[in-house]
C-alpha cells in the first residue's frame, strides 16, 4: 500500500504542481461525504492524479480505478455493485462513462457520471442511470410502513444538482414477475 506525492510550489507566483499515486484507498472513507445518500460503501480505489496551476485556476487531471464497489442507496435501500470502473479526471471533473452496475440479484444496467469540482464551494453533479429490469426499490415495513416492497424497473434516470438542490428526471416502467 504505497501512496506517493511529489511536486513543487513557487510562493512568489503562487504557482504549483503536484502528482500523486494512491493505492488501495478504501471506498468506505466516502461515508461522511455521502451521508444521507449512500451507505455501507465497500471497495477500493487506486488513483494517479496531478494538479497544476496558479492560485484558484489549478486543474486536476488523471484517472481513478475502482474495484469491487458496492453501496446502498439510502432512499430506496437498493444495493448496487460495480466490479470495476475507471473514472477519468479532466479539468476538475470526475467522469464515468458506461460503467456496468448490478443489483443484488445480478440484473444489470449502465451508469454515467460527471462530478464537477470546478467550484469547491458548490460541487455540481450529473448522474445518468439506465437500469434494465433492476431492483429500484428494496424496502420493508421498518423503512416506511406506508410504502415498501421490492420493485424492478427499466428506463433512464438523470439526477443533476449542486448546493442549490437536486433535480430528478425519470422515464421508466416497473417490471412484473
Amino acid at each position: 500500500n504505497e501512496n506517493i506525492v511529489t511536486g513543487y510550489y513557487d510562493p512568489t507566483s503562487v504557482r504549483y504542481y503536484a502528482e500523486g499515486t494512491f493505492e488501495k484507498m478504501p471506498m468506505a472513507s466516502l461515508g461522511p461525504v455521502m451521508q444521507g445518500i449512500l451507505s455501507s460503501t465497500e471497495g477500493e480505489a487506486s488513483a494517479k492524479l496531478e494538479i497544476a496551476g496558479q492560485r484558484r485556476q489549478a486543474k486536476l487531471n488523471g484517472s481513478v480505478n475502482v474495484y469491487d464497489l458496492a453501496t446502498t442507496v439510502d432512499f430506496t435501500q437498493a444495493r448496487y455493485s460495480a466490479p470495476r470502473a475507471t473514472l477519468q479526471v479532466k479539468d476538475n471533473h470526475f467522469i464515468a462513462n458506461n460503467v456496468r452496475v448490478y443489483d443484488k440479484e445480478g440484473n444489470s444496467g449502465m451508469f454515467n457520471m460527471d462530478l464537477s469540482l470546478e467550484h469547491l464551494s458548490n460541487i455540481a453533479y450529473s448522474v445518468r442511470v439506465v437500469p434494465r429490469n433492476m431492483i429500484v426499490l428494496d424496502t420493508d415495513i421498518s423503512d416506511n410502513d406506508l410504502f415498501y416492497g421490492k420493485v424492478y424497473g427499466s428506463g433512464v434516470a438523470t439526477i443533476t444538482g449542486d448546493k442549490k438542490g437536486t433535480t430528478l428526471d425519470i422515464v421508466g416502467s416497473t417490471e412484473g414477475d
